[in-house]
């Protein structure tokens, strides 16, 4: 395949037969020997050789020099949002249409004609200019115009029609990152010297016979339909379809252009080499012409492949990182090459955001779910919490992060918060959600996609972590005379009359709401309010139509009480007082005369500590 590979320094078959073949230098040397002698009989190069002894530090010196001033070059003129020539490349390329999936196979098709167009010119540009200079050129346009493809595919991949959802069913998550980890093991070990790669060592065009080149000859392709498979399959969109299709032709000419070339270099040699190999993987073996020596095994105990598994966790890990780095920058794929990935997750890394990218989990309740009885019958209490609340943490986790993957790792009061608000951002994002001249510099601070799921979810499992966790307490465990505090006590006092009168007014309030929603009681200004919410929104909301900071909060659903109370709203508000936590709620009303910020630093997902 003619893309930009990984290397990792090898030691071709035709140089380890001008090792000396007396033992006593290192061990590396020992293993060019012997794969030397076991190999004579091999027309290509026996890949993955790996010795320390040959390294030298100079080289890799220099290797880090180049590194470190090509990301300063990158960034400034290509990545920067609104500055760099990027944004300029993906919009020119969108006003060809309005559909994405159009413009992912616009800048796949750039991609590849550059990519392979200068791959088969390297013949005559090395002549021309040299084989390093040709391979910082060759660099220095396919680089950018993989990570515009890259950052365009993770902003876009869920676009289009969604043809199926598997995501939630469990073993799928396994079962992709399995086939994503067997990907890289051939996707990146076709080359072998990430010297080279950078041009610090003189790039040459290698014909590898061993390792993962005696299952199949075309180890990229193969790789990237195993990742193309895996990944259509848990995103599920027409978009990824189409991209996918778009990455295999180009993968599959490359089969054929990879063959081209080396037989344009090798001559006879490749002939030999391509009648023990094949396209196919295993059809060699299985039609023997590949006879697989008896230690087969030893050919990936090598560093290169061995590198592989720490390489492909680090990227797992990595994927939430350049997920919201692509958003935030407006440009675009995890098909990039390693060398590729490091280049831009090191980019990516300056402009994400610090937070940990971290799926959000719900704990079991800090109290018996038979506590709250006679007020809350415990079969109310198990399914409230463990379904209907748990429901809000898996569609947060399984739907919207992957879909707005910007917002993994933010606390769950600021996903609340930022519904129905805006933020500055760039006009590469001013295009991807469509918004034309005259809106200057602002949009959604949640992309449109997300912002009713958020709304729903982030918004219920707030509503929900609030009701259970701060505002409930076993019944007969406390009351209001003595567990609230004094301040509470007299902001109670003075804004609703008495205890009494509070009831009457909380209990109007929560029995008015229409259908499904929440009754309140907010501090706004320092001052209490009754107020009410449809749904699962809240007061937090940025476009909440009534603001304060909660304190008190309670669900009127009809799954809130329909087992014990049936229809009978009025009889569940009643039972409601005999469960409230009035220490915790003394907390909340402190933190909030703090004004927002010191009521956000409180984690609404972590019990109150005297719910007692």
């Amino acid at each position: 395949m003619q893309s930009l590979h990984i290397q990792v320094a090898n030691v071709p078959l035709r140089a380890a037969r001008e090792q000396p073949g007396s033992g006593g230098s290192s061990p590396g040397s020992s293993e060019v020997q012997v794969a030397a002698q076991e190999q004579q009989q091999l027309g290509g190069e026996d890949a993955a050789v790996f010795s320390f002894a040959d390294q030298s530090a100079r080289s890799w010196g220099i290797f880090a020099v180049l590194l470190t001033g090509v990301l300063a070059l990158l960034y400034p003129v290509w990545i920067a949002p609104g500055q760099g020539l990027g944004d300029d490349f993906i919009a020119a390329l969108s006003s060809l249409s309005s559909d994405s999936s159009v413009v992912i196979l616009a800048i796949l098709a750039v991609f590849a004609a550059a990519h392979s167009g200068l791959a088969y010119l390297r013949p005559y540009g090395e002549e021309l200019v040299g084989a390093r200079a040709y391979r910082v050129v060759f660099a220095l346009v396919s680089l950018p115009l993989a990570i515009a493809a890259v950052v365009y595919f993770i902003d876009h991949r869920y676009d289009g029609v969604p043809l199926w959802n598997i995501r939630g069913i469990p073993g799928v998550h396994e079962a992709v990152w399995s086939l994503s980890l067997l990907s890289f093991y051939f996707l990146y070990p076709s080359t072998f010297n990430i010297l080279e790669v950078a041009a610090v060592d003189e790039p040459k065009l290698h014909m590898w016979e061993t390792g993962i080149m005696r299952i199949t000859r075309h180890p990229q392709m193969v790789g990237q339909a195993i990742w193309c498979f895996a990944h259509t399959a848990w995103i599920g969109s027409s978009f990824m379809v189409v991209t996918s299709l778009g990455l295999m032709a180009h993968h599959l000419f490359g089969c054929w252009h990879g063959d081209y070339r080396l037989k344009r270099k090798y001559g006879d040699a490749f002939e030999a080499v391509k009648s023990r190999t094949s396209t196919l993987p295993f059809a060699a073996i299985l039609e023997g012409r590949q006879q697989l020596p008896k230690d087969y095994y030893k050919e990936f105990l090598r560093g290169p492949y061995l590198l592989l598994l720490p390489f492909c966790v680090g990227t797992y890990l990595a994927h939430p990182l350049m997920q919201r780095a692509s958003y935030f920058l407006g440009c675009i794929s995890t098909t990039m090459r390693p060398a590729m990935m490091l280049l831009c997750l090191a980019a990516f890394a300056a402009a994400a955001s610090a937070q940990n990218y971290t799926l959000l989990t719900l704990d079991d309740l800090p109290y018996q779910t038979t506590d709250f009885e006679p007020s809350i019958d415990n079969m109310t209490m198990v399914f409230h919490w463990t379904r209907h609340s748990n429901a809000f943490v898996n569609n947060l986790n399984n739907l919207i992060l992957p879909v707005c993957p910007e917002l993994g790792g933010k606390p769950l009061i600021e996903l609340v918060r930022a519904v129905g608000t805006t933020k500055k951002c760039n006009k590469a994002q001013l295009e991807i959600l469509g918004i034309k001249a005259g809106v200057r510099g602002r949009c959604p601070a949640i992309k449109p996609e997300c912002e009713t799921l958020v709304k729903n979810n982030a918004g219920g499992l707030w509503n929900h972590a609030l009701f259970f966790l701060h505002n409930l307490a076993p019944a007969g465990s406390q009351n209001f005379e003595s567990d609230a505090s004094q301040w509470l006590k007299d902001a109670m006092w003075d804004t609703f009359g008495s205890l009494d009168d509070f009831k009457t007014q909380f209990s109007a309030a929560a029995a008015s709401v229409f259908g499904s929603g929440w009754a309140w009681v907010v501090v706004d200004d320092g001052e209490l309010k009754i107020v009410t919410t449809p749904n699962q929104d809240n007061p937090l909301l940025g476009n909440a139509p009534a603001k304060g900071l909660p304190i008190l909060g309670l669900d009127v659903w009809e799954h809130a009480h329909y087992l014990k109370y049936y229809n009978v709203r009025a009889d569940y508000i009643a039972a409601f007082y005999d469960v409230i936590n009035w220490k915790g709620v003394s907390d909340l009303y402190a933190a909030a005369l703090q004004g927002a910020d010191s009521y956000d630093e409180l984690d609404v997902l972590t019990p109150a500590a005297n719910w007692q």
